[in-house]
Parts: C-alpha cells; structure tokens; sequence
C-alpha cells in the first residue's frame, strides 16, 4: 500500500473503528482478569496503527523514531504493571 491514495488511510479508519467496536463490546462480557490484557492489547494495536500511519513514523527522522520508540517501550513498560498489578492483588 501506497501514501499516493487515500485506500490505505481508509482502511485504517475502518480498522481503527472496528478496534473500538471490539473494544466496547469486550467491555460488555465478563472475562475475568483477561479483560485488561485484552483491553491494553487492542489499544496497543490502535496506538501503533495511529503511530505507523498518521504520525508517519517509518519516514520520521532518526531523532523522532527513537523517541517514538523510547514512548512506546515506557507506555509497554506502564501498561505491564498495570497488568501485573491486576492479577497479583
């Protein structure tokens, strides 16, 4: 897929959308203490969908993709605590 048309950034969007779907619909079934990996699993795929497309990061500088990267290894780092903190209490 190409920048050149607007199909790609579609696609996105329905993906995008689909993700919050699936999101509010989990949201609605008991799944014990799997919800929250699954809830932070689909909003780490929208982050990077948003990050790979939007914020164009494979064409960003240097500079910018290492601090992408240093963000997206912090908000890991974050939502594993978060996990852990949930199943361990």
């Amino acid at each position: 897929m190409t920048h050149g048309s607007g199909r790609p950034l579609v696609l996105v969007l329905a993906g995008l959308l689909a993700l919050t779907l699936a999101s509010w619909a989990l949201s609605h079934v008991e799944l014990g203490s799997t919800s929250v990996a699954i809830a932070l699993a689909i909003a780490a795929v929208k982050a990077g969908l948003v990050l790979y497309w939007f914020m164009e990061l494979p064409h960003a500088t240097l500079p910018a993709r290492v601090v992408g990267l240093v963000t997206i290894a912090f908000i890991a780092l974050l939502c594993g605590g978060t996990v852990t903190d949930v199943v361990f209490r």
